[in-house]
């Protein structure tokens, strides 16, 4: 039994360290997506963006220097222009790829979270199927260390104590919510007593008497008697025990 709880306890370590490298993992991921650097798609947007605001100051200036000199400068300008669509262009191209790539990040994420979701899960329900396989070999254990008797009422006893720690109250002698002694019916377990002690001190197995007709009867009585004795006796061993 020590050598079954050892290996117990060592699988369940091993789980349970499984499960935390998980849940790590799943924090480390959500966390690197949220402060990870700027990417190098990220980069050369902020550059274009820069260049972009550098073309249209520029043209501000050549339309500034044109108004005071009341000169035109139209192919310069055309030049710039076509600059500006042409840096626009690449920006779109850019926050296009940008924004693809950000969706494949992310779905990347999600299934790998999902993944260790899963794994997680898994382990879990594994931890409470060896948690169960545990306490029921505990039981099968208490249950062999009781020599046989009130073995049912015991299994019963175990099996609520491993869901509620608390044992269920049931008198052997109604079923009732209740222990023995405070049966309402606690006269007939006197009754029974009182019957025992009567035929031990009555006519007997080794009775002389060979006119004693009801010699079988009585003897009969007394093994029926004996029997339930056995059971208030185990009843109140268990109550003890609990």
């Amino acid at each position: 039994m020590h050598g079954i709880l050892e290996a117990f306890e060592g699988e369940l370590e091993r789980r349970i360290g499984e499960l935390d490298g998980l849940d790590e993992r799943v924090r480390d991921l959500a966390s690197s997506n949220q402060n990870s650097g700027p990417t190098a798609t990220q980069r050369q947007v902020a550059l274009l963006a820069k260049d972009y605001a550098n073309l249209l100051a520029r043209v501000a200036a050549i339309e500034r220097r044109d108004a005071a000199t009341e000169t035109s400068n139209a192919p310069q300008m055309e030049d710039h222009i076509r600059a500006l669509e042409q840096a626009t262009t690449d920006m779109q191209a850019t926050i296009i790829v940008l924004q693809n790539g950000q969706a494949a990040l992310q779905d990347s994420l999600s299934d790998t979270i999902e993944d260790c979701n899963v794994s997680a899960t898994a382990i879990r329900e594994e931890l409470a199927r060896m948690s169960t396989k545990l306490n029921l070999t505990m039981i099968a254990a208490e249950c062999a260390n009781t020599g046989g008797h009130g073995v049912g009422e015991g299994i019963r006893g175990l099996l609520n104590l491993a869901a509620t720690g608390k044992k269920p109250l049931k008198c052997w002698l109604c079923q009732g919510p209740h222990r023995a002694d405070a049966c309402p019916y606690q006269s007939k377990l006197s009754a029974i007593k009182a019957s025992i002690a009567q035929e031990e001190q009555g006519c007997g197995e080794d009775d002389e008497d060979e006119d004693c007709a009801h010699k079988s009867t009585r003897k009969k009585r007394k093994e029926y008697l004996v029997k339930w004795k056995r059971l208030a006796d185990d009843e109140t061993s268990w109550e003890k025990r609990y």
